[in-house]
């Protein structure tokens, strides 16, 4: 009798861990979790005498398992984010695609147009696997 007992408790347990390795595996993880604002700025030289200036202020919340890995598990950019320049009119800017969240970087990419020129300029996110907090901007031409 006793024996059906633990088996019937053992078989609960390991249903109960699977759904959660399943449905959610960041928390099951996860023994450091935490957030903060990562301010990244950057002018992009688009040839050699154009360049927008790009300016992101973000809060980022991730997740780490010291010494293994980290993911970032959300990223918030405020108002005050954008993109600028002095000699190129910016007529469009949208957010293209981005990356999925719970991996160690995640990306937002954006589309824009002005003055006949045309590109990506992607947001990269990362945190390593002490939960330190990294970022960096990239251009590519369309």
């Amino acid at each position: 009798m006793e024996y059906k007992r633990i088996r019937k408790l053992f078989v609960s347990a390991a249903a109960i861990l699977v759904c959660i390795l399943v449905f959610n595996p960041i928390s099951a993880y996860a023994t450091q979790s935490g957030g903060r604002n990562l301010v990244l700025e950057r002018d992009l030289n688009i040839d050699s005498s154009h360049s927008i200036h790009i300016y992101v202020n973000a809060y980022v919340e991730y997740s780490y398992d010291e010494g293994v890995y980290g993911w970032i598990t959300n990223v918030t950019m405020t108002y005050d984010s954008g993109v600028g320049s002095n000699d190129v009119n910016i007529e469009k800017l949208y957010k293209y695609k981005n990356s999925q969240y719970g991996s160690a970087t995640y990306w937002i990419k954006y589309y824009f147009e002005g003055g006949g020129y045309r590109g990506y300029i992607t947001i990269n996110f990362n945190c390593d696997e002490w939960g330190d907090l990294s970022g960096w901007i990239t251009y590519e031409a369309a």
